[in-house]
């Protein structure tokens, strides 16, 4: 920011702060696709890739074309919106798409498919829920819930 003339001041750091919940989102969509694959590591980077890449990536040049329109303000605050902005995104597109793909091939673990035998309930899997006919809700839970009021 130093080098592209930018002042640290409230503006600035008001769109700093907006910009960092940007860079975030790049790097937590695809993060979260690589958590949910299987496989090597390398397997689960390029499945993150496909899956979300190509909507970060238009995520990331939709922001692009909407800020390019200010790069040639006059105004002070419209100046300071577009060069931040546009540093911040380029710089997380750069992180999310590049950067983070790469040290998840080389550092991100594999995972395994969880065998389709096991009976025993997985996290985030669906099964027989509490109150279905198979499962009742047992009532001495129904009777603690009402008297402790939980």
């Amino acid at each position: 920011m130093h080098w592209w003339g930018i002042a640290v001041n409230g503006t600035s750091t008001i769109y700093l702060l907006i910009c960092l919940g940007l860079s975030v989102d790049y790097s937590a969509h695809i993060a979260h696709i690589f958590k949910e694959s299987f496989g090597t590591m390398e397997q689960r980077a390029i499945e993150a890739m496909k899956r979300i890449g190509p909507s970060v990536f238009h995520a990331l040049f939709s922001t692009i074309l909407a800020v390019i329109v200010l790069a040639r303000s006059k105004t002070y605050v419209f100046e300071m919106f577009f060069k931040v902005l546009f540093l911040v995104t380029m710089i997380a597109g750069f992180k999310g798409l590049w950067l983070l793909p790469v040290a998840l091939s080389i550092g991100g673990g594999s995972q395994e498919k969880p065998n389709d035998g096991n009976k025993e309930p997985q996290p985030g899997v669906l099964g027989k829920q509490e109150g279905s006919e198979d499962n009742p809700v047992p009532l001495n839970n129904y009777v603690d819930e009402q008297a402790t009021g939980a």
